[in-house]
């Protein structure tokens, strides 16, 4: 996958990322400024202007560490030895934990707005990240985590469309909120590639 070289890991540094990613979180990147980044980080914007060029900056890194952190989470479900059950679940945790407190307006401006330049990275993160799952749900396949009739290419197609889903105005709206959108998809899709248990079907 795509990295970004990280510097020698910085409090000052670390303190902007968390600030950032807190503010991005409850109201997107478009309407927060470096001013405010900074302001929360507690660092002046000389500092912030240290560690990165600007707010899509910091946006960036802060995609590619949650894109990175899921993707070592997710290996090592699918490698541990929980069983499909106990596996499935803690997938579907991990999905929702990674969501939790999402604002419509942070996954608006990651996929949509291109006047932030962010949609071409995160559509470059995220295809990178498919094929690296599509690689696991095949051993998950083989070893009967997952069925092994459902072509891993429609499960990519599919993750495509949740993107499309959780950015649907109307969706949100009936569901309530960003984050039930992403809990309603991730149960849906989970729950409909899985091998049940005999005792759970």
């Amino acid at each position: 996958m795509t990295s970004i070289k990280e510097p020698k890991v910085n409090a000052r540094r670390q303190a902007v990322l968390k600030a950032a990613t807190s503010l991005f979180w409850k109201y997107g990147v478009k309407k927060v400024s470096v001013e405010e980044i900074s302001r929360e980080a507690g660092v002046s914007k000389m500092t912030f202007y240290k560690f990165f060029t600007g707010k899509t900056d910091v946006a960036r890194h802060i995609f590619l560490e949650i894109v990175e952190n899921s993707m070592k989470k997710f290996r090592e479900l699918i490698e541990s030895g929980d069983s499909p059950a106990v596996k499935l679940r803690k997938i579907i945790e991990l999905k929702l934990e990674g969501s939790k407190g999402i604002s419509r307006e942070f996954v608006m401006d990651l996929y949509s707005d291109p006047e932030l330049g962010l949609k071409e990275y995160v559509e470059k993160i995220t295809s990178e990240s498919w094929a690296m799952i599509m690689d696991y749900f095949r051993k998950a396949q083989e070893t009967g985590v997952f069925r092994k009739d459902i072509k891993p290419e429609f499960i990519m197609y599919y993750g495509q469309k949740i993107t499309e889903m959780v950015t649907d105005e109307g969706l949100v709206r009936m569901m309530g909120s960003t984050e039930e959108v992403i809990r309603q998809l991730t149960s849906f899709f989970a729950y409909g590639i899985s091998v049940y248990p005999e005792n759970e079907k």
